[in-house]
């Protein structure tokens, strides 16, 4: 089995994994060259002007994969995520509020994901306290523990 490799400038490149008939050739749209066959999915054919035979294939770096925020951290990481001041209004509010105990002592145990279906209404109770402005709440709420200095 004999791989031939054929490029097209509007088409782009395809592959045979035999030698094609004159018919198939034929059948081929008009411009077509032969080329080497592609060394990875990594190249591009490039030529210069308007004469796809005299090209080569080049290597063209992917681009690199958009990061995942870390959505899961610790209780202490998500505690970094508020200001000092924040952090100080939340605990003075937390000693005589016990929805907010309660809210700190599950967030406080263990891992902790700001996608947990509490977290939302959370940031939204200490936004109604006062503790927080709506605009902190959403870039609590959005933020990545990778992110965090």
């Amino acid at each position: 089995m004999e791989e031939h490799g054929f490029y097209h400038p509007e088409g782009g490149y395809w592959q045979t994994t035999s030698e094609p008939s004159e018919a198939i050739r034929a059948s081929y749209p008009e411009g077509t060259v032969e080329v080497p066959t592609k060394p990875d999915a990594d190249y591009e054919w490039q030529y210069e002007g308007d004469d796809p035979t005299k090209g080569e294939w080049v290597y063209v770096a992917p681009p690199e994969p958009e990061p995942i925020p870390r959505r899961i951290g610790t209780s202490r990481e998500f505690l970094e995520l508020f200001s000092e001041e924040e952090q100080v209004a939340f605990f003075t509010a937390e000693q005589s509020n016990p929805h907010l105990k309660l809210w700190w002592a599950k967030a406080s145990t263990g891992e902790f994901s700001l996608d947990h279906e509490s977290v939302a209404p959370g940031l939204a109770y200490l936004v109604q306290l006062g503790i927080l402005t709506q605009e902190r709440a959403a870039e609590i709420r959005g933020a990545d523990f990778d992110a965090v200095p």
